[in-house]
């Protein structure tokens, strides 16, 4: 399995605080990936509906190495082409420290 960072069900439900989307509803270790760390996440919101994400967790980059690829990503998605949207908190951040790691939400 390529979980080389854990995070628990309690750590992601305070580092999901700052965005709005919804409960955390099930955190489960992607085994495909070579470098990072990556999590499908699951969320539900008040209405019941359930939305899926990747959470990433950059293991060799630095945060300051990120924005480039989150903001290409970003634009991509804005301008139709089908890649994961970098999911912004709510203070429109889309990249954040996680148990020592940056790391960064997308759709799924």
């Amino acid at each position: 399995m390529s979980v080389f960072t854990s995070v628990s069900i309690q750590e992601l439900q305070i580092w999901l605080q700052d965005y709005a989307i919804g409960e955390l509803v099930d955190l489960k270790g992607i085994s495909a990936g070579i470098t990072n760390t990556n999590y499908f996440v699951t969320t539900k919101n008040d209405n019941g509906i359930q939305s899926k994400y990747v959470l990433t967790l950059f293991e060799q980059n630095a945060i300051e190495d990120l924005p480039y690829f989150i903001d290409l990503m970003s634009h991509f998605a804005a301008h139709g082409i089908p890649c994961p949207r970098p999911i912004a908190d709510k203070k429109g951040h889309c990249l954040h420290m996680l148990n020592s790691k940056p790391a960064a939400l997308v759709s799924c």
